[in-house]
């Protein structure tokens, strides 16, 4: 898990500017939150850069997915921070049983250029 966490930090980060598809920082942090839930690789990825996307395993994706799952159904993501000016976003993602501090940083493309998620809570 802390591997997975290391190497999803440094792929997967919130941006403050639209991603390539144009989605919100928060759409995009949704949608990647979403695909590693499913243990999804390529839903995981589709929106990071080259160097992020070169660093995620399916093994990583396969643990971090597990251990979202031990927390119940993923409900949703809320607004923490955001600082626009260095494209850096944290959500909180709600479980059932616990959150997950997600955070994520865009580059100037608006792709994920890194993500980290932990756990923050479990009921």
């Amino acid at each position: 898990m802390k591997r997975l966490g290391l190497v999803l930090a440094g792929v997967l980060a919130l941006g403050g500017c639209a991603s390539a598809s144009a989605d919100t920082p928060i759409d995009v942090a949704d949608q990647v939150t979403r695909a590693i839930y499913s243990d999804d690789l390529n839903g995981t990825v589709a929106h990071f850069d080259n160097a992020l996307r070169e660093q995620v395993k399916t093994e990583d994706v396969d643990r971090l997915s597990q251990v979202m799952h031990d927390l119940g159904s993923y409900r949703k993501l809320t607004a923490l921070y955001a600082d626009n000016l260095d494209r850096r976003y944290d959500y909180q993602a709600t479980f059932d049983r616990g959150t997950m501090l997600v955070q994520l940083r865009f580059d100037p493309d608006g792709r994920v250029a890194a993500y980290r998620v932990s756990p923050t809570q479990q009921r």
